[in-house]
């Protein structure tokens, strides 16, 4: 079982620094997300990549992740020559997240969200065959999206075949994507029930492709937050929890058995999610609550284990809480001692 934490919108420098305590305090992985905007405006949102290699550098033993960056804002020749440089520089500890995109990133810049599934699965093919490409072995490739003639990088991933892909998926055609071209799963906003039902589709598609789980990550990310007052831990989580399954509707139709209202209700459709506050309110509090790791750490073990017990072996704590220290510290002594046993 792997730990990881997702840091939230903060400085740069911030950042970087609960990624060193994390390291310090036994995660196995840490995470940076990538957005233009979408918190509130007093948020800070600095560049992934940028923020990724200055993690790398003052980190020595962690996987360093983008939870996760898609291939419509940057090429994916791009994306495969930055994570090149960003695994050479760290080591080989680089973790390539990659989705299919978000209207919060690209409705306001003018970036279509047209053919998204479509363009990432052509995405991850040309980013491997990138990886693999030399002057004398170039990539050809031609696809509906992206194409390459007689391309290859100069410069190398340190990992043999490049950093792992880590999908964010959550519908059928996803998982499916997952399974074919994937090297880790990483959702959010999941019960274990329903966390199972992905991972049985991923399994299938997995068999599809000739493969298995084996050295496959299957990772979960959700919010989270611990502390000793189990009440202060429920009131911070709990709205927090509610977003996060009104803006997925796959997760929202499963758990509360309705149809979401539609694609500009979720996180792929809208570009500003103040338009979901009603919908939000409609989600009980109990539903929102298993989706998210929260409480005391006996609560968050307990949590966790349900995760663990079907299938899941790569938790990532997307870290909510207003002394995030504190939130970092006792994940790392007095939660995650308990899986390392």
């Amino acid at each position: 079982m792997r730990f990881g934490i997702e840091i939230p919108a903060k400085p740069a420098s911030e950042i970087v620094r609960l990624a060193v305590l994390g390291e310090k305090v036994g995660f196995d992985t840490v995470w940076w997300t990538d957005h233009y905007s979408g918190g509130p405006p007093t948020e800070v949102m600095p560049e992934l990549f940028t923020v990724m290699a200055i993690m790398g550098h003052e980190t020595k033993r962690v996987g360093v992740g983008s939870a996760v960056t898609d291939i419509r804002r940057r090429h994916p020749a791009t994306v495969a020559q930055t994570a090149a440089t960003l695994d050479e520089m760290s080591n080989g500890r680089t973790i390539l997240g990659l989705g299919a995109g978000e209207a919060t990133n690209l409705s306001p810049m003018g970036i279509s969200a047209k053919n998204m599934h479509g363009r990432l699965k052509e995405g991850i093919k040309v980013i491997k065959m990138l990886w693999e490409a030399d002057h004398l072995h170039p990539a050809n490739f031609e696809g509906d999206y992206y194409t390459l003639k007689d391309a290859f990088l100069q410069v190398k991933p340190f990992q043999k075949g490049g950093p792992p892909i880590y999908v964010a998926a959550y519908g059928p055609k996803m998982l499916e994507l997952a399974g074919e071209l994937g090297d880790g799963w990483i959702p959010f906003a999941h019960t274990p029930e329903t966390f199972l039902w992905g991972l049985d589709l991923l399994k299938k598609s997995l068999a599809e492709n000739g493969r298995s789980l084996e050295g496959f990550s299957v990772a979960y990310a959700p919010n989270a937050t611990v502390s000793t007052e189990r009440e202060a831990a429920r009131r911070l989580i709990t709205p927090i929890a509610r977003t996060g399954v009104a803006i997925m509707p796959q997760q929202y139709e499963q758990l509360l058995g309705k149809k979401h209202p539609g694609f500009e209700y979720s996180m792929a459709g809208a570009p500003d999610l103040k338009n979901i506050t009603d919908l939000k309110a409609s989600i009980p509090e109990d539903v929102a609550l298993k989706t998210v790791i929260w409480g005391t750490p006996d609560d968050c073990i307990e949590q966790i284990d349900s995760f663990r017990k079907v299938g899941c072996n790569h938790v990532i704590f997307a870290i909510r809480g207003e002394d995030l220290d504190s939130v970092v510290t006792l994940f790392g002594t007095k939660v995650l001692p308990y899986f390392r046993k």
